[in-house]
């Protein structure tokens, strides 16, 4: 499932991915290809745990996270941690600890925003209130190079041809807005319905 929200005026797009584990089931499995792909066109990663596990669950979810995307570790269902656990968890403002929360309470929502303004470039630093991704600036350059041959297939007088390079620049700007393709429908479907269950 895809969502769009505003942080101060910035928007983000959130992708809800599968869970990751080994399946035998084919829809399950391509549900998680697909879950992989998008992690892999991600700017940022909220891995979300339960608080329970500690740094096992950690570890076991790591293993299948793409290494050069940053991670956001979220420590879910906090609430539900004895209050005299003596946990030892890093302070989530620390580089490896994982930030507390709380579905049910909402405790530590707000601290999940302000660490989703900071990865947005959001923080104060008026140098990072732009940040673009190599992937980004790829994707520009293409769209740049498909609208100058839409232009010069106009002049010639080639319109079936200038229509496919501006669908070939819509495509390329929709990898930086999370706007739907026909491949991302398809993995909606997937990813909203239990098909075969």
């Amino acid at each position: 499932m895809r969502e769009t929200v505003r942080i101060d005026g910035i928007e983000l797009t959130l992708v809800d991915t599968a869970g990751l584990r080994t399946t035998d089931d084919v829809i399950e499995s391509e549900g998680i290809r697909r879950a992989r792909a998008e992690m892999a066109r991600a700017d940022l990663l909220l891995a979300v745990t339960d608080a329970r596990e500690g740094q096992a669950g950690r570890q076991r979810l790591a293993i299948d996270l793409p290494s050069h995307v940053e991670v956001l570790w979220i420590a879910n269902k906090s609430d539900l941690l004895p209050p005299d656990s003596g946990s030892t968890e890093p302070e989530p403002e620390s580089a490896s600890g994982p930030l507390p929360l709380s579905t049910r309470t909402g405790q530590g929502l707000d601290r999940l925003r302000d660490a989703l303004r900071r990865a947005a470039g959001l923080d104060g630093n008026p140098e990072g209130a732009f940040t673009a991704r190599n992937r980004h600036l790829d994707a520009l350059r293409r769209v740049e190079a498909h609208l100058s041959l839409a232009e010069q297939r106009l002049a010639e007088g080639a319109g079936e041809l200038a229509a496919e390079d501006l669908h070939s620049a819509h495509d390329a700007l929709g990898e930086i807005t999370g706007r739907t393709s026909p491949d991302a429908l398809l993995g909606e479907i997937f990813g909203r319905f239990c098909i075969g269950k």
